[in-house]
């Protein structure tokens, strides 16, 4: 069962094999940093403020025989826990239930140059579903990381292996990112925000033209 979420606030979990750039990731997206080199990570937790422009009312009116749409807007901050873990299997396996049980969103990592490390997620991914069910599709993305020009030279998952990976799931489609050139890295975190609080795909672009309504007026929230 998926935790009660809280009033902008998150809970965000990093799970993937050794290696891939979870720590990286973390780092670039908290902290603005990059640091080479590999340290085995047991567990780390980061906080950071995120601020969310929101479309908080459309109205609709008629104007010449048309449909006009009229929008506005404002920013939320959501507070996020992030949480670094081991991708070392021995600790990874003690721990998986307690990250699982114990978060809102889940950010599955895997590295473009190791097939094996995309493989890895597959236990994690039928995990998640099984202990939060249908809410499962709206709290888990998967990323592709190294995704730059050292980890071209090696890359052995294509993004259309790992689209068709995430297809076979039921989830989202990856989103490929490189913490080391900081390619996509707060897309990542402001992606699985919408999806999980609103439900929408998480890297789709954003229609500014939502089409004739049914009704003269709406009034909502989403993130933008």
């Amino acid at each position: 069962m998926a935790r009660h979420l809280k009033e902008h606030q998150l809970r965000i979990v990093l799970l993937g094999a050794s290696e891939v750039g979870k720590t990286a990731i973390v780092k670039r997206f908290v902290q603005g940093v990059f640091a080479e080199g590999y340290e085995p990570t047991i567990e780390d937790s980061f906080q950071k403020d995120l601020m969310i422009p929101t479309v908080w009312w459309q109205e609709y009116c008629a104007d010449d025989n048309q449909m006009q749409c009229k929008t506005a807007t404002k920013t939320i901050s959501i507070n996020l826990t992030i949480v670094d873990t081991s991708g070392e299997e021995e600790i990874a396996s003690n721990l998986r239930s307690l990250y699982l049980h114990n978060a809102d969103a889940f950010v599955l990592v895997y590295s473009i140059c190791s097939l094996a490390s995309l493989k890895a997620l597959e236990p994690i991914a039928k995990e998640i579903k099984k202990i939060h069910g249908d809410q499962a599709l709206r709290m888990l993305i998967v990323i592709g990381n190294k995704c730059d020009g050292l980890g071209e030279q090696d890359r052995e998952v294509t993004l259309e292996k790992a689209t068709e990976w995430t297809q076979e799931q039921g989830i989202a489609e990856p989103l490929e990112a490189s913490a080391r050139s900081d390619l996509h890295i707060e897309k990542i975190f402001k992606g699985l925000i919408r999806q999980r609080l609103t439900g929408r795909t998480p890297f789709e672009a954003v229609d500014p033209n939502p089409g004739k309504p049914e009704r003269t007026k709406k009034h909502h929230c989403q993130i933008a």
